[in-house]
């Protein structure tokens, strides 16, 4: 018999790869700008999370190729893009922690301060994304 933590470590694989299937199909389908780069950053933020869960360097490379897409198709005066850049700067500062590539952690490091310039003082994410910017800076001290 399997611990409960495999079992559950198993089944949360699974949903995420029902996620990644069903944000994809609605990639593939959607005309709607706007519920395409939603549906960008969400196909994104589920091969993340994948990516977390199996160590999967082609999910995290995905992620960061969907949400590329997602803040170049988003204009910065757009209330989403604060989200998607913080989460487009979490897959890069990822990529680096595997890679070393500093230059992989400085544009993790731009996208991240964008996303910190453009969300306001008094937002309840801000807080977070300020300690994600402070992480990926804390990475690059012995650069």
């Amino acid at each position: 018999m399997q611990p409960a933590t495999e079992r559950r470590d198993e089944k949360e694989i699974d949903e995420l790869n029902r996620a990644v299937t069903w944000f994809g199909q609605v990639v593939a389908s959607t005309s709607d700008t706007k519920k395409y780069t939603e549906s960008l950053n969400n196909l994104g933020v589920a091969l993340q999370r994948r990516y977390e869960q199996t160590g999967s360097m082609e999910d995290l490379e995905r992620a960061i190729e969907v949400l590329s897409q997602a803040t170049e198709l988003t204009s910065e005066e757009h209330p989403d893009y604060a989200v998607i850049a913080n989460n487009l700067g979490s897959g890069l500062d990822s990529y680096f922690e595997q890679t070393g590539s500093i230059e992989v952690l400085d544009d993790a490091i731009s996208i991240m301060e964008r996303a910190v310039r453009l969300t306001p003082d008094d937002h309840s994410d801000r807080a977070g994304r300020v300690c994600n910017l402070g992480f990926s800076l804390q990475a690059a001290e012995p650069f």
